[in-house]
């Protein structure tokens, strides 16, 4: 079912003539909330979610339950440790380990491997089990073997640098958000989770970088989630909120 649902999206996007949609090109296809829904049902965890090169930690989700769709982003506002990371973790299908409660994309009651194909995790690449940097693939042949044959309107969008497209993702500094999402929805994924961000660095290098990569995954109507601790950095960034308070409590805004 996923892997009809991905191969069917990414069909429609490459098929989109893009002088018809000359500010987005085939991105502004808009997926609706009927499409995309994910419904997490008193899910726990404990995880230590990652990414090389800017953190991990240890993370505890407690019977958590909520509804995301499509076209919208969500920041999971919570200090490190509170669940959000893990919650992120777990829908952009990096999280492995077993956990509690349910996960349904539209209406159906997904695995560990669903989630894989379903999520992307951003910051990341693919091939992020090869242990040397040297031997991973370059930004541009990871958005080449996705299933979208729009590659350089990817390129433009994300504003991806020329000169780094030969370079490994980890390799490329703050840059490497842009380059993951874009990799990301070239391979027709539906579901992005941001790693725990801490509010300064959003504040002091990440805001307008994380404005347009939600910006252009909200246009091609996937779900977004942006864990971090402070409600006030994310102004402009999400549409929703979910306040993580206590592991039994959390309160749901629209911004």
């Amino acid at each position: 079912m996923l892997q009809s649902l991905q191969g069917s999206y990414a069909q429609v996007l490459s098929n989109i003539p893009i002088s018809n949609i000359p500010e987005l090109g085939f991105l502004s296809v808009k997926l609706t909330a009927d499409l995309v829904k994910i419904e997490v049902k008193n899910v726990s965890a404990v995880s230590d979610p990652s990414l090389k090169g800017y953190g991990a930690m240890r993370d505890h989700c407690h019977d958590f339950t909520a509804s995301f769709v499509g076209g919208k982003v969500y920041g999971l506002i919570g200090e490190c440790g509170s669940g959000g990371w893990t919650l992120s973790y777990i829908l952009a299908g990096r999280n492995m380990h077993e956990y509690q409660g349910e996960i349904n994309f539209n209406g159906k009651i997904l695995s560990k491997t669903d989630l894989a194909e379903l999520g992307w995790y951003i910051g990341e690449g693919i091939n992020k089990k090869r242990r040397f940097t040297f031997g991973k693939p370059s930004i541009i042949k990871q958005l080449k073997s996705g299933q979208n044959d729009q590659i350089d309107r990817l390129i433009e969008r994300f504003q991806l640098s020329p000169s780094r497209l030969d370079r490994n993702i980890e390799m490329i500094s703050n840059e490497r958000w842009n380059a993951s999402a874009a990799i990301g929805l070239a391979h027709g994924k539906l579901v992005f989770g941001y790693p725990w961000l801490n509010p300064g660095l959003i504040n002091t290098y990440l805001y307008e970088r994380i404005k347009l990569i939600n910006e252009i995954l909200k246009e091609a109507g996937a779900i977004v989630l942006l864990p971090t601790s402070r409600l006030d950095v994310i102004q402009g960034l999400v549409d929703e909120t979910i306040e993580i308070i206590h592991p039994d409590e959390k309160i749901i805004r629209n911004v």
